[in-house]
């Protein structure tokens, strides 16, 4: 499910623009897929950025930012994985949402190849993901744990497959909205580049801190700093 709300004015003109199906596949793959690049671009900010910022994490609270990268990493993982489930019936009767449904409800016999084109290279570059998560998120496999295989995606295999999303959808959007779309998303202002700073600001302030306490020349408010 995506972190974003469905806009349900959006939701109403895809699908009058789109049809009713159509519609509310793009809308809800949108959703999925900006949602997908958001968690992405704030797991880098806090674990791929630089050297400097993985020190201060690791000065400050590190076994908890393990717990944080482990999370992150594995919803990004979990959302690639659901929006490349192949569309097959289910026992259930459940409509599972996938990229490769697109393909399938395009009228447009010249851009239905172009989609499926796309498609074909995520399917490519989403295997080695796919089967980490098999082995290790999804289900446990024995033998890979035995084996001593260590959990390993790459950076370049997950930032391939956001950017096919974001073709398919990007398209979509400049063929029938005949508006196109940017990749990016500003980063909040309450978001992991300002953690990190305020994270920062408190390392310095408790070096200040400790250094007052040693000088014996501390207030009341460094012994007894009020616990949250």
């Amino acid at each position: 499910m995506g972190i974003f709300k469905i806009d349900e004015n959006e939701l109403e003109k895809n699908k009058k623009i789109l049809g009713d199906e159509l519609g509310v596949y793009y809308s809800y793959i949108y959703n999925d897929v900006y949602g997908l690049i958001y968690q992405w671009q704030e797991y880098k900010e806090l674990f791929n950025k630089s050297q400097t910022r993985i020190e201060l994490i690791n000065k400050s609270t590190g076994s908890f930012f393990w717990l944080i990268q482990k999370t992150m990493l594995s919803s990004i993982i979990l959302t690639i994985c659901r929006l490349t489930d192949e569309i097959k019936p289910s026992r259930i009767d459940k409509t599972h949402l996938s990229i490769y449904i697109i393909p399938k409800n395009l009228i447009d016999v010249d851009f239905k190849r172009e989609i499926n084109m796309i498609c074909s290279l995520i399917r490519k570059n989403v295997r080695e993901i796919r089967n980490e998560r098999d082995n290790y998120l999804a289900h446990t496999d024995l033998d890979t744990l035995k084996a001593g295989k260590a959990f390993f995606i790459s950076f370049d295999d997950i930032d391939i497959c956001i950017d096919l999303f974001y073709q398919v959808i990007r398209l979509i959007s400049n063929k029938y909205f005949e508006s196109d779309i940017t990749k990016s998303i500003i980063s909040p202002l309450n978001g992991a580049d300002t953690l990190l700073q305020i994270i920062n600001e408190g390392i310095i302030y408790r070096e200040k801190k400790s250094e007052r306490i040693m000088n014996g020349n501390y207030s009341e408010e460094d012994i007894h700093w009020p616990r949250i």
